[in-house]
């Protein structure tokens, strides 16, 4: 998991500052915001790792559209937009999973999420440019198409649609799990690893709440009040 400590130092004239009325809050929770953010490019880096470990990592999505093979593959928005073969003016999503198993290969245009609730506008937003995307692949190259969205930390299917506000059916959302299971990835050895660094952050966050003056009177009140 990303650690807040190694986060820049958070604004002190920001929105959480005058929340707080204080700028030594405002900014530690600027900081916490920050390495929230930041953990979702982690995880994208930890599935290219994996994707590179086992194989399936596409590294020249033009190059790998010329030849065939079984398996499952996946390209990143680095290799999506690097690509002359599919050349859409939209936004590239996340990734283009290609699953050549059965007689008709399969490609999925996915969208990765670290969290599962995202506002009307946003989710309307995506799922549409999402849908464009997947139809311009399909009339472009000989696989079938479908969009995905994964909310990487969400074991509920339909609280993903919800969180999407009914933007996507059942049918176009993956678990993290579900996705893992497709790439052959170590969904809970992933989970495990993101989590090794709570316990830094949970003392990090305490330390600095007690190193603000105002907080630590506050704090300081409060056990003696209970």
């Amino acid at each position: 998991m990303s650690r807040i400590d190694q986060a820049k130092p958070g604004r002190r004239d920001g929105g959480y500052a005058r929340i707080f009325a204080d700028p030594d809050i405002g900014a530690l929770i600027s900081r916490v915001h920050a390495t929230s953010i930041r953990a979702g490019t982690e995880l994208e880096h930890i599935i290219q790792r994996e994707a590179e470990a086992n194989g399936t990592a596409i590294t020249d999505l033009d190059k790998f559209l010329q030849y065939s093979g079984e398996g499952v593959f996946i390209a990143d928005k680095k290799k999506i937009k690097k690509s002359k073969r599919i050349n859409f003016p939209a936004a590239e999503p996340d990734y283009l999973i290609f699953q050549r198993t059965h007689t008709t290969p399969h490609c999925y245009v996915l969208e990765l999420k670290d969290g599962d609730t995202f506002d009307t506008k946003k989710a309307s937003g995506e799922i549409s440019t999402l849908t464009s995307f997947s139809v311009n692949v399909g009339s472009t190259l000989a696989y079938a198409t479908s969009i995905r969205v994964c909310s990487f930390n969400q074991e509920d299917k339909q609280a993903i649609v919800e969180g999407f506000k009914g933007a996507v059916t059942i049918d176009q959302v993956w678990t993290g799990r579900e996705f893992c299971a497709l790439m052959g990835f170590e969904f809970d050895t992933i989970v495990s690893e993101r989590l090794a660094d709570a316990q830094i952050n949970q003392t990090f966050l305490a330390q600095q709440l007690l190193n603000i003056p105002k907080m630590r009177t506050i704090i300081i009140e409060l056990l003696e009040s209970s």
